[in-house]
């Protein structure tokens, strides 16, 4: 197993990750209802969190504290990854998803989205993990997806 794979193994308990990165066990359940996060869960319920999610946490922890940004503002931000340039997906993907249409709401969160139709798990996507962390900005981000990068002569 590499390093990459072992920092998204979901291992730790929620009150774990809570008590590493000062914040409530509620804080955690807020991002994750916010559809900030994406918590894996055992079979019983459990919620278990990677060491990735951590480094994810405190970012949000981060930006709400420190940055004065509130949930629904990191959720446009998030909303605003082009989740169909990046897998990519097809025109026909694209018109049936609620991902594609929905503006205020990144892909993850959005049920139904054609990925999870076609049975995937938004907490192996490259899409959620990839997203900006704490030390990029947007603009940075989304410079890099392949329509930007197609369409740089404007």
């Amino acid at each position: 197993m590499n390093i990459e794979t072992l920092e998204k193994l979901p291992s730790i308990s929620i009150g774990v990750a809570a008590r590493l990165l000062g914040i409530s066990v509620s804080s955690i359940r807020q991002y994750e209802s916010a559809g900030l996060i994406l918590i894996y869960r055992e079979p019983n319920g459990r919620r278990l969190l990677a060491p990735a999610d951590l480094e994810r946490l405190s970012c949000i922890k981060e930006r709400v504290r420190e940055q004065g940004f509130n949930f629904e503002g990191l959720r446009r931000l998030l909303a605003l990854i082009p989740c169909w340039e990046l897998l990519p997906c097809s025109e026909d993907d694209r018109k049936d998803c609620p991902a594609f249409k929905d503006s205020v709401k990144p892909c993850w969160s959005i049920p139904g989205n054609v990925c999870a139709q076609k049975g995937l798990d938004c907490r192996e996507c490259k899409v959620y993990w990839d997203a900006p962390n704490c030390t990029e900005n947007m603009k940075d981000f989304l410079k890099k997806t392949p329509y930007h990068s197609n369409n740089n002569n404007r």
